[in-house]
């Protein structure tokens, strides 16, 4: 899996954010858990939470990210006026999950 996609929850204007994550290996080969990076999140954010889920899959089906893990229960809390989220988190067992 090349890419994957949660959702963030902004608590300062209550809007939800797809968020894309790269997958990018720890080193020596670790491969569980997984480890990914964000490179992108929908910046405008949708009223819903269905409306976000929605665009994770508009996403999932682009040529160029194809094969994309949608993870819709992956749910972080963001507050945007603290700036851009750069996130990693990792995957196991075809989750993502932040420690």
């Amino acid at each position: 899996m090349l890419n994957a996609c949660g959702l963030l929850q902004d608590v300062a204007t209550n809007r939800w954010h797809p968020i894309c994550f790269r997958m990018d290996p720890l080193p020596g080969g670790v491969v569980d858990p997984l480890r990914y990076r964000s490179w992108s999140h929908h910046t405008a954010g949708f009223e819903t939470k269905t409306e976000a889920v929605l665009e994770q899959w508009r996403l999932a089906n682009h040529p160029t990210l194809a094969g994309m893990l949608i993870d819709a229960d992956a749910v972080w809390a963001w507050d945007s006026a603290s700036g851009v989220p750069m996130m990693t988190v990792f995957m196991r067992n075809g989750k993502l999950l932040s420690f």
